[in-house]
Parts: structure tokens; sequence; C-alpha cells
């Protein structure tokens, strides 16, 4: 087995390697789609992982871009039909829609509005079409549709959002100060980069997940694999608990030249009273860690998607 592990993980690099240049684009497709610098990065792995596993099944040559975009598309209308048990107009129906030709509208003022104002599909026609410019033809084989249905569907994108406000409306979500005995704990330990100490907080069954990267199982693993690697590391980090998008998280920076702050990474900590239960590590998600340096008025040092 050890030589079929190492030969996915070649290929792998291979895959990222062809992809790289699409990975921007398609992040920040999937947050348009969902709304969540969170659920974008969950829905680029997942769309990641369904690219790379479907490989040995394509027998034909695939364009990079559209295959991507593709599996997209398909995995989170897929997610909001179970999510939502949303009901779609067959294709019949929407061809009885008008497939007029109707004028851009302001895509920018609109793009805010997208999450609470259209059902799935449309929201995919009219990103794809009106912001990352695919042409109707296209967008009909990417979700399976004529393109008949793909202009009605854009149709009908573009009426609701032209009829919307164009007021943004914001929220900022801030919830009470983390103040959990396990996350303080997390804090001094990790600030004193004291990898010891964080171990004694896993529980024995504790999962440390390297987002697209890595996974390892059990408290022992972690602290012979990842916390050993960490602690080695000579970069000076600090790190604390706030919150994104409603969802608290630890934010870890380092500094650059200058001595300035740059986020580095974020980790997503679940535990119980007592114990850590499992760590998400950003550190190889370049295109979200830029997302989110931007929001907090940092700069981001990103590590690409692989370690060296």
């Amino acid at each position: 087995m050890e030589h079929t592990y190492a030969a996915s993980r070649t290929l792998r690099k291979e895959f990222e390697q062809l992809i790289t240049e699409h990975r921007q684009s398609l992040w920040s497709y999937c947050y348009k789609l969902t709304g969540s610098p969170w659920d974008a990065e969950d829905l680029l792995q997942d769309t990641l992982l369904k690219a790379f596993a479907k490989l040995p099944y394509l027998y034909q040559a695939q364009q990079p871009k559209p295959y991507l975009f593709r599996i997209a598309s398909n995995t989170w209308i897929d997610q909001c039909r179970k999510n939502q048990r949303i009901r779609y107009a067959p294709e019949e129906e929407l061809l009885h829609q008008s497939v007029e030709e109707v004028p851009m509208i302001d895509v920018q003022h609109s793009i805010d509005l997208l999450c609470d104002a259209l059902p799935p599909k449309q929201r995919v026609v009219f990103l794809l079409i009106d912001v990352f410019q695919f042409q109707t033809r296209e967008v009909s084989e990417l979700i399976s549709l004529s393109e008949g249905a793909v202009r009605s569907l854009l149709f009908r994108a573009r009426q609701t959002l032209a009829k919307l406000d164009r007021k943004k409306q914001m929220s900022t979500n801030k919830k009470s100060p983390v103040d959990q005995a396990i996350r303080a704990a997390y804090v001094h330990a990790f600030n004193a980069q004291d990898a010891d100490k964080i171990a004694q907080l896993l529980s024995d069954q504790a999962v440390m997940e390297i987002i697209g990267v890595t996974e390892e199982y059990g408290k022992e693993i972690i602290r012979s694999n990842s916390l050993t690697d960490w602690q080695k590391d000579e970069e000076e980090t600090h790190g604390y608990f706030d919150y994104l998008d409603g969802k608290a998280a630890f934010f870890v920076y380092a500094k650059d030249e200058q001595g300035q702050a740059v986020l580095l990474t974020l980790q997503v900590i679940e535990h119980d009273q007592d114990q850590i239960l499992s760590i998400k590590d950003y550190y190889y998600c370049p295109e979200f860690i830029a997302f989110v340096a931007e929001t907090t008025n940092h700069s981001p040092k990103t590590s690409g998607h692989f370690w060296i």
C-alpha cells in the first residue's frame, strides 16, 4: 500500500500544478455561490477532491477551468437539494418563459444579494455568465441544460435582481467574547509554542486536519508529526480567538520584514468542556487566507497548497 500512497501523492501534486492558475477564480466562484468564506473553502475542497477522483473515469481530454466549474456547480446544487429540498422546475417549464435578450444589470451591486434572492440554478447561471464570462453554450454543457433553459434562468435571475433594493445589507454578526477555559489554555500553549501542553489538551481520539493536505488521527500521531514540525519552526507566531462570519476561529499571525502582523492561517477547534476533539488548519488554503486577511485589514502570508 505504501507504493500506492506515494504514487497518489505524486499524481495529486501534478493535478494541483495543472489547475493552479484556476484556483483563485474557482474560490471566488464558490464564495459567490455560498456567501460564506467557510462554505466556500468547503465547496472548493469538495470540488478538488471530486475532480481528482474522477480523473481515472475520463476517456477524453477536459479543459481544466470548465471541468472544475462544472463540478463546483453541480456539487453545490446537489447540496442545496439535500439541505433545503428545493423543487426545480423541469426544463420544459423553463422553455415557456421569455427567452428574450435581457440587458446586463449592475453586477457589482447585485452580487451581495445573490444568497437571499436567487434559487440555486439561477445563481449558478447568473454567476457563470454575468460574472465569470462563460458563454451560454458553455453553461449549457456545464449544468446539462439546453441553451434555451439557460437563457430563461438568466432572464429570471436578472429580472429578480433588478427589482431588489440595491442598498447593501450588512450584519456584523458579533458575538460575546470567547472565554472558555479550554480555549484560553490553547491560546497560552500555542503562543508559548509548547507542543506538549497542546497535546495534553487533546483527546486520545483527536483529529488534526490540515485542509487539502493531510489528516492525522489520535493524540500520539498528532504529537509526533504535525505538532513536532510546528514546534521546530523558528518563525515567531501568535494567535487569538475571534469570529469570522459568525464562526469562532483561532487567527494565527506572523510578522513581515517590517515587523507588521501578517495573517498566516486560521484554525477551527472543536472541543467539549475538558478536551480538544479536532483541529482544522487552513494553512495551505491561500485563497481563503487572502480573503480573510483582506476582511481584517491585514496582509496575508500564504504558503502554497502543499508543504515544501
